[in-house]
């Protein structure tokens, strides 16, 4: 029987699609309706959710990505204020478990220093999009080298902004509203982060989905491990 993983700020599930590959039944949690997401989805508040400690129990592992525009480098230094820092909360829940878990979010929030950070090039994408993954289990980031992509012809092309020819490199930007080649086509993006069940403004958001095969193969290695060692006492 597969191990069962809460999803919890789920989104539209691209981290979910890279945990069920590695192996989980994935249920997602979303204070939004998430139309799209490609497994079993409970609209609710996460927090409460995972004050739920019968509930909770019901789940082998868990993954949290907090709303991240608290830290978001494209969120305007003014409205920042008007986001709540969820990490902190988050991660007292989910240590109360006592099982394993991994919280992501952006550069600049308060993930713990020994926080894991994943990166595009790591995995062959033609997109950088760092993320840190702060975990309770083994866990080691794969080399981040963006000079690949930078070399990489096959989305080079040359075109003209504000009078003056613009050479984009192989990396393709994901956010807000485009950049990148294309200046944000809905195809190239998608091809960009292997997600096809996305529109623009989710994908803006989205992990990309080997991120969390990568996770979430490790993630299953440490329960099996568990497993097999001996009961501490016996």
């Amino acid at each position: 029987m597969a191990y069962r993983l809460l999803d919890l700020f789920c989104k539209a599930g691209g981290m979910a699609a890279g945990l069920a590959a590695a192996g989980f039944e994935v249920v997602g949690v979303d204070h939004k309706a998430q139309p799209r997401y490609p497994f079993e989805f409970i609209k609710a508040d996460a927090l409460e959710v995972m004050s739920d400690l019968d509930f909770m129990s019901t789940f082998d592992a868990y993954h949290a990505s907090p709303p991240c525009q608290v830290a978001s480098a494209i969120t305007p230094s003014w409205a920042r204020g008007g986001h709540l820092d969820l990490i902190p909360d988050t991660r007292l829940l989910l240590m109360a478990t006592g099982k394993p878990y991994s919280i992501e979010n952006v550069e600049g929030s308060s993930l713990l220093s020994s926080s894991v950070w994943l990166c595009g090039s790591s995995f062959g994408l033609r997109v950088r999009r760092h993320r840190g993954f702060e975990v309770n289990f083994p866990l080691v980031a794969p080399p981040c080298d963006h000079s690949w992509q930078d070399r990489d012809p096959l989305y080079r092309q040359s075109r003209y902004h504000r009078g003056k020819e613009k050479r984009w490199s192989g990396v393709v930007g994901v956010y807000g509203r485009g950049c990148g080649l294309g200046m944000g086509e809905k195809k190239v993006w998608q091809d960009v982060m292997e997600i096809d069940w996305m529109t623009m403004s989710e994908l803006a958001e989205a992990i990309p989905p080997i991120y969390g095969s990568y996770v979430g193969r490790r993630m299953i290695r440490h329960l099996i491990d568990r497993e097999r060692s001996p009961v501490q006492g016996s």
